[in-house]
């Protein structure tokens, strides 16, 4: 049977690893594995005795500390062989040490996995095939709304990004707009500075592209030499792998040798020259980023964010995009202005939008309304309303009734059951004026109970904010209307 190359049974170890490990509590084994945390893997097991931890584990998983059959130095083999000739050819007394300590040195290097390069080859066939993929660019023409806000904002635009990829340089290259990624002028120990410029845009990789390469190695006095690739170079190695200057993996983000903390601090300064940001493709999965999106909020109350992403969910955001929202987002209860946006679309339809600043004023917003009287004895109405436009979270909804002849309006009692308004009634409280609803989705009937005297003029008001929007939805529905103002 055909036996896998050493660097295919290391990656197969590694995912089976990771998979069975989320899966031991009942996790779902498909959240596991991302291509971050496998090459980080792969990374730490290429030394896995000399990392921190390593102290700390009793007994490395068996595979942990290589794959496959062990490659030994050569020199340990040369030595047993000395030894034993030693004791063939001298008074085997003398020969003993010899012989021990080389027994000692092959058992040694067995126990540690030899020198094993398997993990280190599943490593580079990793990134190859992460190079390939990324170099297939499609259609750009979706981000051409960055080239016009280029032009039509002084001093250009600054696009900060996680990705490798090469579109936003695409799409300058097809629009004709100027383009500044200023790893041309980094030089160690010297700032990388970036200066506005109209009509350009100015790219911060913060974590790398497909089109930079390292020309040599750093060492204690030396840093490494990272550049552009031309026009006409094939990136290349000797064992035929691309070999793009990325920075991948979850432990390597704030990697210290090369352009990586120059390329974060000069996206600092773009974001402090920046009123507003908007936040597409991002998942808000790298702490050092996030804490970079933190105190660039802490730093003015009049910066705000905009969030494209189609999966937008306000009950279950993530982490930090939850304690984003919380702080930042719309709140009809405290009658908070928003200072972030969520919109609920792809890139292609959401980009333009994102890229201009929080507008103030209502929302807009509608619902169907249906009014049933429940008769004499209980005095109440059902009140069935169906929203029109979409969802709208943190919901409050009032029941205002206006007294005849006068312009004086005040709030009635309402409930969400009949059973909970009788209970009101019996208590003799009546306290209940508004009701309060998580998430009110579009087409879902929202029903009211109260006990309005004069349905021509009681209308319901309802405030909240819709999940497309960072504008509060404030509007009101007649009872004796079929639809909303």
């Amino acid at each position: 049977m055909h036996r896998a190359p050493g660097w295919v049974r290391a990656l197969n170890f590694v995912y089976g690893a990771m998979v069975g490990y989320q899966s031991e509590d009942g996790s779902n084994p498909r959240q596991a594995v991302n291509i971050e945390r496998l090459i980080s893997a792969l990374r730490l097991l290429q030394d896995a005795k000399g990392h921190e931890v390593a102290p700390f584990v009793a007994s490395w998983k068996p595979g942990a500390l290589g794959v496959g059959t062990v490659e030994l130095d050569r020199s340990l083999g040369r030595n047993a062989v000395k030894a034993v000739n030693e004791a063939v050819t001298k008074n085997a007394v003398f020969a003993e040490r010899p012989m021990l300590d080389a027994i000692a040195d092959i058992a040694r290097s067995v126990a540690g996995g030899g020198v094993s390069t398997a993990f280190e080859e599943a490593e580079r066939h990793l990134l190859n095939d992460l190079s390939v993929m990324l170099g297939r660019i499609e259609s750009v023409s979706y981000l051409t709304p960055l080239a016009a806000l280029a032009r039509e904002q002084r001093g250009g635009l600054d696009v900060l990004t996680l990705n490798y990829d090469l579109s936003v340089e695409k799409m300058c290259s097809e629009t004709a707009t100027a383009i500044d990624c200023g790893i041309e002028r980094w030089q160690p120990g010297r700032r990388l500075i970036w200066s506005p410029e109209d009509g350009r845009i100015n790219l911060y990789k913060l974590h790398g592209s497909l089109d930079w390469v390292q020309r040599s190695q750093g060492d204690q006095t030396s840093a490494p030499a990272i550049e552009l690739a031309t026009t006409d170079e094939k990136r290349v190695g000797a064992d035929g792998l691309r070999a793009p200057w990325i920075v991948v993996g979850e432990r390597e983000k704030l990697a210290t040798d090369g352009p990586t903390l120059a390329l974060l601090r000069g996206a600092e300064d773009a974001l402090d020259r920046a009123t507003h940001l908007a936040v597409i493709g991002y998942s808000f999965g790298d702490a050092h980023i996030n804490a970079v999106i933190r105190n660039w909020m802490l730093g003015d109350i009049d910066r705000t964010i905009s969030i494209v992403d189609p999966g937008w969910d306000p009950l279950n955001p993530g982490e930090f995009a939850a304690a984003i929202l919380k702080a930042y987002g719309a709140d009809s209860r405290l009658h908070r202005a928003p200072r972030l946006a969520p919109i609920v679309e792809i890139a292609a339809t959401g980009l333009s939008a994102a890229l201009h600043p929080l507008q103030g004023g209502a929302a807009s917003a509608s619902a169907q309304v249906q009014v049933e009287d429940l008769g004499q004895e209980s005095n109440l109405v059902r009140i069935c309303l169906r929203l029109e436009t979409p969802d709208i979270f943190g919901l409050i909804a009032n029941v205002e009734e206006t007294d005849s002849g006068q312009s004086r309006t005040h709030n009635i009692a309402v409930a969400t059951s009949q059973h909970a308004y009788n209970s009101l009634e019996t208590a003799r409280t009546l306290a209940n004026r508004r009701v309060s609803v998580d998430r009110w989705r579009k087409n879902e009937e929202l029903v009211i109970y109260a006990a309005p005297s004069n349905l021509a003029n009681t209308f319901v008001k309802i405030r909240g904010y819709p999940v497309d929007s960072a504008r509060i939805a404030d509007f009101r529905v007649s009872l004796g209307a079929e639809r909303c103002d």
